[in-house]
């Protein structure tokens, strides 16, 4: 892999940190405001982060010859959180009433699952590569 690709990999996955710690923070913000239902914005920028995000991310694991096992583990993870999103996003999209705290449940449990650990590992796994 090219220090391109690598440095690529390991400035993606720095940044789906603060983008989902920022959803999360708003999500909360909301809540102690009284505002119970996720804002549309909100709604729109996870769609986003899972789709675009992640897979851009899984390109660039795999394109870093990431460990196989290591992959299939945070791919999973991926499918896990996306299948929970999607389920919220559809009935959001159907007109159903959003629950901001089930929603930040699910980001918490993401963030504590995934993000401080799979990509932290894949961030050392590449700076290593380097």
């Amino acid at each position: 892999m090219t220090s391109t690709a690598a440095k690529a990999l390991s400035n993606c996955t720095r940044n789906v940190n603060p983008k989902i710690e920022s959803i999360f923070s708003r999500l909360q913000t909301a809540m102690s405001e009284g505002i119970m239902e996720p804002s549309s914005e909100i709604m729109e920028e996870i769609f986003e982060f899972i789709t675009t995000g992640f897979a851009e991310e899984e390109r660039l694991l795999r394109s870093a010859l990431y460990d196989d096992m290591a992959l299939y583990k945070h791919l999973k993870q991926h499918d896990v959180f996306k299948n929970t999103f999607l389920t919220i996003y559809q009935a959001y999209k159907a007109g159903e009433i959003v629950d901001s705290f089930n929603l930040n449940l699910q980001i918490a449990k993401f963030m504590g699952a995934h993000v401080i650990t799979l990509d932290v590992d894949a961030t050392e796994f590449i700076d290593t590569a380097s």
